[in-house]
């Protein structure tokens, strides 16, 4: 028998929920869920170590992170990347970065047409990007798992409310679903369209962040740690003066 794949930890706090989940061989063996913390001791630990509890797990017996760097929230996504990076760190673990946008595409689980990621940027603005579920199989410790892969229809950018409607139009007849909080802010760009439900989940299910690391997560060697930054869909405010 095929020994099993390395057990990854995987946490997401770039939108509106806190995702925390153990996965093994795209297998989830702990998760929760909740509203994204404001810091990492009041939400984000915690969840960590109930799921490490609930699986009887220690952090030896971790074969590495994976972490949604966003784009989103500036707070939630640096909470996510600075704990990943310390976590990684302190025990001595692989680390490897994700897209959270790219994540929540895949835990949409929408195979009938584009997954369009709306999301409430700020100043009058929306960050928008659009991919397809496509099916295949992916590296995963010594044996393959079939997996599902994304097919980019449009790369995340930021567009103008008033755009919405003529830019839904344009990613072809299929029938969309809309998955962010951008509809919540502007609803009426985005009418006669199917949101997800929850509407206000981005990711839910932990195995969707491991997905797309699945054959760096092979390969074994994470990325630099000290390169693992946040991504946001515009540049950080500065307060103060230099």
């Amino acid at each position: 028998m095929p020994s099993e794949g390395p057990t990854i930890l995987a946490f997401d706090t770039s939108g509106p929920t806190c995702t925390v989940g153990l996965v093994r061989d795209a297998v989830t063996l702990a998760s929760r869920c909740t509203a994204t913390p404001a810091a990492p001791s009041e939400g984000l630990l915690p969840l960590v170590e109930a799921c490490m509890r609930e699986a009887g797990l220690a952090v030896g017996d971790l074969g590495g992170l994976v972490v949604g760097r966003g784009p989103g929230s500036f707070t939630g996504t640096r909470i996510a990347v600075s704990t990943a990076k310390g976590l990684a760190l302190g025990a001595g673990l692989p680390v490897w970065g994700v897209s959270s946008l790219e994540a929540a595409a895949l835990d949409a689980g929408w195979v009938d047409g584009p997954v369009v990621l709306v999301l409430d940027a700020r100043r009058g603005e929306l960050l928008v990007g659009a991919w397809r579920v496509v099916s295949g199989s992916r590296l995963a410790g010594p044996s393959r798992i079939e997996a599902p892969g994304l097919e980019v229809i449009r790369e995340p950018s930021l567009a103008a409310p008033t755009a919405m409607p003529d830019l839904l139009d344009s990613l072809g007849p299929d029938p969309l679903l809309l998955v962010g909080d951008g509809p919540d802010a502007y609803p009426e760009g985005f009418a006669g369209h199917r949101r997800r439900d929850p509407p206000e989940a981005l990711i839910l299910d932990p195995r969707s962040l491991v997905l797309p690391a699945l054959e760096r997560i092979a390969g074994g060697r994470g990325d630099d740690p000290d390169a693992l930054v946040p991504v946001y869909s515009r540049p950080p405010p500065v307060h103060g003066r230099c």
